[in-house]
């Protein structure tokens, strides 16, 4: 009787009323799921998006399965939106289009959203921050490993350009606990450089010897060998024993790696 009465309410646009009515009787079994969904409805009809993001939140809590599941989903990013809450409606919308999306047409929308990156980070004016927004929108489709991994990888160059490091380091952080070290351990080459630039030179060091221990013959394996002098303060280390040490790491690159650009 009250869900009966409630949707009349509403259909009477006497939305605060048949809030209130379902507030008071909010039934029982499957009924209750019904009247919660319309209640949280009324509300967000009404124009009271918190109350209504409050319903929604507990009715994906408490009603995972119900028939309005998808709809309560939906509603509550609407109400989020409302509220200015861009980030949590985004995280939603995007969850729900992975579940209605066939793996296709993600890929599809994958290559619109890198098109777009794309055409930021190459334009006449670079903007790689705004390449990097599209970027992630891509990662969020879920897609196949390997272009996961790559997206991932491109989107961290885009916070290295922007100049934002620790953003840059702990997304290649993240490629790696996804995806390993990378084709020739260049996941791992870019950690390493990514800890020395943000500062952390002692990480940075370890990771260019596990790096050379792991890859020594990869071709960006001078490189680090010479990142490992870096980390030293070369070539105007800050006291006497990082000054030898740094002169050490130099005579390694020149003896292993002699005739290239950092010998």
């Amino acid at each position: 009787e009250s869900t009966r009465r409630a949707k009349v309410l509403v259909l009477d646009r006497k939305y605060k009323e048949a809030a209130d009515l379902l507030e008071q009787d909010p039934g029982t079994g499957e009924d209750a799921a019904t009247r919660r969904f319309l209640r949280g409805h009324a509300l967000l009809l009404s124009g009271d998006a918190a109350g209504s993001s409050t319903v929604f939140e507990s009715y994906n809590k408490d009603f995972p399965s119900g028939v309005d599941a998808t709809r309560a989903k939906l509603a509550l990013a609407t109400a989020k939106r409302l509220q200015k809450e861009f980030a949590g409606a985004a995280a939603i919308d995007r969850d729900q289009l992975r579940a209605l999306l066939s793996p296709e047409r993600r890929m599809e929308l994958a290559k619109v959203y890198l098109d777009y990156a794309e055409k930021a980070a190459k334009g006449v004016t670079p903007e790689p921050k705004r390449a990097r927004t599209f970027y992630d929108l891509a990662i969020s489709l879920e897609l196949p490993p390997t272009d996961d991994e790559r997206i991932r990888s491109i989107a961290a160059e885009m916070s290295e350009k922007s100049g934002e490091l620790p953003d840059a380091l702990s997304r290649m952080r993240a490629v790696k606990a996804a995806h390993g070290n990378g084709k020739d351990g260049a996941t791992r080459f870019r950690i390493a450089e990514l800890e020395r630039l943000t500062g952390d030179v002692r990480s940075a060091r370890r990771s260019y010897q596990d790096f050379l221990r792991d890859f020594g013959k990869s071709d960006v394996a001078v490189k680090a060998a010479y990142g490992i002098a870096l980390t030293f303060g070369m070539p105007v280390p800050g006291d006497d024993d990082s000054l030898a040490r740094g002169v050490a790491a130099l005579k390694s690159v020149i003896t292993h790696y002699p005739g290239t650009a950092q010998a």
